[in-house]
């Protein structure tokens, strides 16, 4: 994961579209995602939102309130020892089936918002920049037709540049099985992802059918997004 702080100096004129988790490697050298400072939406909860003060007082704020993934009350029952790495672990799987199921409604927002080129540059993000980003990341690379190999890799590069310690301080001063329990909290594990994708099939029978009548998201749509987003180097 990259901090807006650190988007400057890696991607520089090189995006186009940007997650603070999403760096794309669709394909390689098909999509260039470009860093952002006009505009942002962002996921978080309203009591989230109040906890936390905006990236950027200059960006055009979008607020699309996804209330699950909010993990404050699991970190808080991970400190109180109360919750641990195995009840953490079936918790956020099933944070990511309900963001599919519950939630797209939300998601045709952030793709309105896509389609229109009027918004670019974009930047989206939730809390931690792992969950409902993440989920968002994923959606938003298989509408444009990227590979699910290439999603799922792109879903673990939270676990290259998420900073655990500095997303949670007092992480060292709780037992090894809380630490334990943290770490995957804050952790893009295969299985949360494929959780959301094993939700879609069970609704919809598989992704594109999803983002077709679960979203709303039709092929000419998708196409457009493509021709916004998508470069031939």
């Amino acid at each position: 994961m990259y901090g807006l702080q650190d988007v400057d100096k890696i991607y520089k004129d090189k995006i186009k579209f940007y997650c603070p988790r999403f760096i794309c490697t669709a394909g390689g050298d098909k999509v260039s995602l470009v860093p952002i400072w006009s505009a942002k939406e962002y996921l978080r909860s309203s009591v989230e939102a109040n906890r936390q003060s905006p990236l950027q007082q200059a960006f055009k704020v979008i607020h699309i309130p996804i209330p699950t993934g909010d993990m404050e009350y699991i970190l808080k029952g991970v400190q109180e020892q109360k919750i641990k790495s195995d009840t953490v672990y079936r918790i956020v799987e099933q944070m990511n089936r309900e963001l599919i199921s519950n939630y797209t409604k939300e998601y045709r927002r952030i793709f309105d918002i896509l389609l229109d080129k009027n918004n670019y540059p974009v930047v989206i993000h939730c809390s931690s920049g792992k969950g409902r980003t993440g989920i968002v990341s994923a959606l938003v690379l298989a509408s444009l037709g990227v590979d699910e190999d290439i999603i799922m890799e792109d879903y673990r590069l939270s676990n290259d540049y998420f900073n655990i310690p500095a997303a949670s301080r007092y992480a060292y001063q709780l037992p090894a099985r809380s630490q334990e329990a943290i770490t995957t909290l804050f952790s893009a594990r295969e299985d949360f992802l494929n959780a959301a994708i094993e939700e879609m099939e069970r609704r919809y029978g598989d992704t594109d059918t999803y983002l077709q009548r679960g979203i709303g998201l039709t092929k000419e749509e998708r196409k457009r997004l493509q021709d916004i987003l998508l470069t031939d180097n």
